[in-house]
């Protein structure tokens, strides 16, 4: 309920009519009378003067709009963040081949390739990419990601579904085909009531440690390559106290996003001994096996624990006995995060080394892993009643199809997807006028707070 409500001109007239009558000898209180008229002088006044009272509690609530939202943001605690702007759609995406494989081949960051339903969107390598000798095809190396790459055009119209950027444009002249193996996703200016969501997640961001602060950095947090998160939620494991995860998406899906970690030793134990094992971070999962002295370890044998390790810090702790002075270990055969969720984790850990501009955002004792959404596939069985002013209905199929991988894109982590919903869009494209569902058959619920549906257009099928 609002705080304040401007009155109307009648209502202030009328509350000053009765109290003349209350507190005056004057009983001429008909239409057009002195009083009445005197009254309603006053009346217009202050209907005014209500009116600016609210508008001024409209930016105090933020309830105000455009330019004049931005300037009551700057007056929160620590200036208040700024408004996003247009974002280009960035990702590891872009599988690149060549015709002649004898020698290295460097392709230069810079180098642009562009989607084949539209020239004009360009996109750029944003780092150089190395096709190893005997090698026609990048990445070569399993679990590797694609190149990365950035579109030249800011916002969602540099959106790109998988298999559409096609067209080679500026790149070495043995390069003979691009294809982006992952969706790229752009993002628009945040509109007035997504900023305004996002200024209540920084209130309670101020906290630090909060879910809604978490959530906040993650909505905020630009990485090196300019990638966002456009949906984040941390989920807190019930079974295991103070361990939670921090779920993000960039709409994406964030793909695989990841590389082989690197391997570390063998490194002799100290006469001393060591308390902790170290590796890349963060890593994708618990490390499950360690080498010690050439013979292979698992991390659980016959249940018992021989270490307990915490991907996310790249830190491996050995319960006493398991290493004795003058044992050799490595860890080797394990993958890591790049990009966004790497970059991202860094932050909500601390760095000791720069501790002004990444101070940490976790509690003491607690885990926060930063993790992409485990996608859930919906399938899509359509039967479409075209309207009959159609002319093209494989171009109606087409927007139908986008229409419907645009609308899961926007639902976060654990949010279902609600049919009726669906409904009310794909009803509003011209030329639809039924629609039947083959599947699914009802709403459709993640399978936990972790999942995301996802589609694409192989998946959406009927007509």
């Amino acid at each position: 309920m609002a705080i304040f409500e401007p009155r109307t001109k009648d209502e202030i007239r009328e509350s000053i009519m009765a109290k003349l009558v209350a507190t005056s000898p004057l009983t001429d209180v008909a239409e057009g009378g002195t009083a009445h008229t005197i009254a309603g002088v006053f009346a217009e006044e202050l209907e005014g003067v209500e009116y600016r009272i609210k508008k001024v509690r409209d930016a105090f609530w933020m309830d105000a709009s455009g330019a004049d939202l931005d300037e009551r943001v700057r007056d929160l605690p620590g200036g208040g963040p700024a408004r996003l702007q247009a974002a280009s759609a960035v990702g590891s995406a872009l599988q690149i081949t060549r015709d002649d494989t004898s020698g290295d081949l460097t392709i230069p960051a810079g180098s642009l390739a562009a989607r084949e339903d539209d020239p004009q969107i360009v996109y750029q390598l944003t780092s150089d990419v190395v096709i190893p000798d005997g090698y026609a095809t990048y990445p070569v190396l399993e679990g590797e990601s694609p190149a990365h790459i950035a579109c030249l055009t800011p916002g969602t119209v540099g959106d790109a579904d998988v298999g559409t950027i096609t067209l080679v444009v500026e790149m070495p002249s043995s390069v003979i085909s691009v294809t982006n193996t992952e969706p790229v996703i752009g993002r628009d200016r945040e509109t007035d009531e997504q900023y305004r969501e996002r200024v209540q997640r920084y209130l309670s961001s101020l906290a630090r440690c909060l879910p809604g602060s978490l959530e906040y950095l993650a909505l905020t947090f630009k990485s090196s390559s300019g990638a966002r998160a456009i949906h984040a939620r941390v989920w807190e494991d019930p079974e295991n106290r103070g361990y939670s995860e921090l779920v993000i998406d960039d709409g994406t899906g964030l793909g695989p996003g990841g590389k082989k970690g690197v391997a570390v030793g063998p490194i002799t134990v100290p006469d001393n001994g060591t308390p902790v094992l170290w590796h890349e971070a963060p890593a994708q999962a618990a490390i499950t096996e360690i080498t010690v002295n050439g013979e292979a370890h698992k991390q659980t044998l016959g249940g018992v624990q021989n270490w307990v390790s915490i991907p996310e810090r790249g830190v491996v702790y050995p319960v006493d006995g398991f290493l004795s002075p003058e044992d050799t270990w490595s860890i080797t055969s394990y993958l890591v995060w790049t990009g966004l969720v790497r970059e991202l984790q860094a932050v909500v850990e601390q760095d000791p080394r720069d501790r002004l501009r990444s101070p940490g955002w976790r509690a003491s004792g607690t885990r926060v892993r930063v993790v992409p959404p485990t996608p859930q596939p919906v399938v899509f069985d359509l039967n479409i009643t075209a309207a009959y002013t159609v002319e093209d209905l494989s171009d109606l199929q087409d927007k139908i199809k986008a229409e419907i991988i645009a609308f899961l894109r926007g639902l976060g982590p654990g949010e279902p997807l609600i049919l009726f919903q669906l409904n009310d869009k794909l009803a509003n494209l011209t030329g639809v006028e039924n629609i039947l569902y083959n599947a699914p058959t009802g709403d459709v619920y993640t399978t936990s707070p972790r999942h995301s549906l996802t589609t694409n257009t192989t998946l959406i099928t009927g007509f």
